[in-house]
């Protein structure tokens, strides 16, 4: 049997595994049982106090990187002049966003502080800056003039709509609410998306947004169209 766990809100709360739950993925490996985490979380976000039970195998970034038995299945990231052409835009619009991939999170080549100190104003508000340390621990400034190959990008902030973000991008981005909690109530995202026909546009909301690549198939999941 193999079992899909999500992270937000299913494996973790906010971010802190209870016992019980390592103790059961560890119970379930050694009767034979493959375990998996199926998240919209980057492999990057996804730290030891996450993943220390010990997993078989990811399905992370939403289904754009997938991961079994340390072999690499999938790596999906955005083409370089797209993601080029994503960066411009948001680096005009002033945004605070945070480029995922597999290797590594990265913020504007000024941001880095900006976007900590965001989190830090309104998460301790409500008294969970303790979750962020580990959360954002990989955050690293993106250098002038260097743009990465990533797979999806949160958007913390911007003097536009994330919408009207994703529309100066192109037609080949989409964007959807964010499903990491610590990210729904300060951030929105924009995913790379295999085939514009594939991919479902959310409706707006106040939280967090982010967004997905579609399955092969063009069927993508839940949060595509």
């Amino acid at each position: 049997m193999i079992v899909f766990l999500d992270v937000d809100g299913t494996y973790a709360a906010r971010g802190v595994v209870p016992p019980g739950h390592v103790a059961a993925v560890r119970a379930a490996r050694a009767r034979g049982h493959r375990v998996l985490l199926c998240t919209g979380r980057p492999v990057a976000m996804l730290p030891p106090s996450i993943v220390g039970a010990g997993f078989d195998g990811y399905v992370a970034s939403a289904g754009a990187y997938v991961e079994l038995a340390g072999r690499v299945v999938r790596d999906e990231r955005f083409p370089a002049e797209l993601a080029a052409r994503a960066v411009e835009v948001l680096d005009e619009h002033g945004a605070a966003y945070l480029l995922e991939s597999p290797d590594e999170l990265l913020a504007p080549p000024d941001g880095r502080d900006r976007i900590l100190q965001a989190f830090t104003d309104r998460h301790g508000r409500h008294g969970r800056v303790d979750a962020l340390p580990d959360f954002l621990s990989g955050l690293r400034a993106r250098p002038a003039g260097h743009v990465p190959r990533f797979s999806k990008i949160t958007v913390l902030g911007s003097s536009v709509e994330v919408h009207e973000l994703g529309a100066l991008i192109g037609p080949q981005v989409a964007t959807i609410p964010s499903s990491v909690p610590l990210l729904s109530s300060a951030g929105r995202s924009t995913w790379r998306t295999c085939t514009r026909r594939s991919v479902r546009r959310s409706p707006r909301t106040s939280s967090g947004w982010t967004a997905r690549a579609p399955s092969p198939s063009g069927t993508g999941s839940t949060t595509s169209r």
